[in-house]
């Protein structure tokens, strides 16, 4: 599910309620952790299996890069 028009206090609290399941894996997505405050982005980090960035690709294809068409 993609949830783009929650309130960073909302979100920083579902992340300290999903970071107490011990027992779960929760999978998290965001392009945007800066924005959260320092304990949400200590937990982000501490919590973190897989970063990806404009140069770490999860893929060997750049799939944002446009082939010309002609």
């Amino acid at each position: 599910m993609i949830y783009k028009n929650i309130e960073i206090a909302a979100t920083e609290h579902i992340i300290k309620i999903l970071a107490s399941f011990k027992q779960k894996q929760v999978f998290l997505a965001f392009d945007e952790a800066k924005k959260f405050n320092s304990a949400t982005q200590q937990i982000l980090q501490t919590n973190r299996v897989l970063q990806l960035h404009r140069d770490k690709l999860l893929y060997i294809k750049d799939w944002r890069a446009k082939e010309k068409r002609t």
